[in-house]
């Protein structure tokens, strides 16, 4: 093992732009949704006082994810990347703000498999850490 690799123990990935092609026009669903631009759409929805409101809304982003996941591509080099490190023997994950099923959609239509995958249903969604430390804690590696 190289050196330089033999120091990392573990990649986690982000999913969208990172190991699959996106194409969320996040700008025209806040705009849709009345989200002020540089206010974090999920938060925004969460925050809709209306129970109805708030599901439609939620049903919104799901919508463009599936559809987003279905027209995804393995970004350059990440098929080969994911070998090499399977064959290093490296931890790896993803952490995604997708939803679980748009994220089980894009490995499956790209043919990518990764052990531990974490979306938003599973822990609060980034900048939120917590999923880095659980990862962490279950890889038994210094955070």
């Amino acid at each position: 093992m190289d050196k330089l690799i033999a120091d990392i123990k573990a990649v986690v990935f982000d999913l969208d732009n990172t190991l699959v092609s996106s194409d969320m026009d996040f700008q025209a669903l806040r705009q849709q949704m009345g989200c002020p631009p540089k206010y974090d759409l999920l938060t925004f929805i969460d925050e809709i006082e209306c129970p109805v409101k708030t599901r439609a809304a939620h049903q919104q982003v799901i919508d463009h994810e599936m559809s987003d996941a279905k027209s995804s591509e393995p970004m350059p080099g990440c098929i080969e990347f994911l070998k090499f490190l399977y064959q290093e023997n490296l931890q790896t994950a993803i952490v995604t703000r997708n939803c679980e099923p748009a994220t089980t959609l894009k490995l499956e239509h790209n043919n990518i498999t990764i052990e531990h995958v974490i979306s938003r249903e599973h822990y609060p969604p980034k900048p939120n850490p917590t999923s880095l430390l659980a990862l962490a804690e279950k890889w038994e590696l210094p955070v």
